[in-house]
């Protein structure tokens, strides 16, 4: 008795999977030209790419500046071996349209001056 009930389960399952599948595809996609539309809007935000100056600007708006002044002196010791990492990782960073701020991070990180001009940038310095 259970395996017929657990059967008919099963069937009942199936017509409903069968019959919203059905409703689907019997639906239109979208004309080839409302397609495009919607490409051609999404597109010139996907390839703008974010500079360093940008993320420090947002860091420094929503007040994380003394927070990445703290991780920076942490971490400065290994800066060069951090911008190689960066450097490993831009590829990635460009799904999220930081790959140029991820390499631009690694030029500044790789040498003690960009470093220094890295913690002026944070600080609100100015830049000669």
């Amino acid at each position: 008795m259970q395996k017929q009930s657990t059967v008919e389960k099963d069937k009942a399952c199936l017509a409903t999977l069968s019959e919203q599948l059905g409703a689907a595809a019997a639906t239109k996609p979208p004309a080839p030209a409302q397609r495009a539309l919607r490409i051609n809007a999404i597109l010139p935000a996907m390839q703008k790419q974010h500079s360093i100056l940008d993320l420090i600007t947002r860091a420094k708006d929503r007040g994380a500046a003394p927070y990445l002044l703290g991780l920076l002196d942490a971490l400065e010791p290994a800066a060069p071996i951090v911008a190689s990492t960066l450097l490993v990782a831009q590829p990635l960073a460009n799904l999220w349209r930081a790959g140029d701020a991820c390499r631009e991070l690694a030029d500044l990180l790789d040498s003690p001056a960009g470093t220094q001009q890295l913690r002026n940038l944070l600080e609100n310095k100015r830049l000669d």
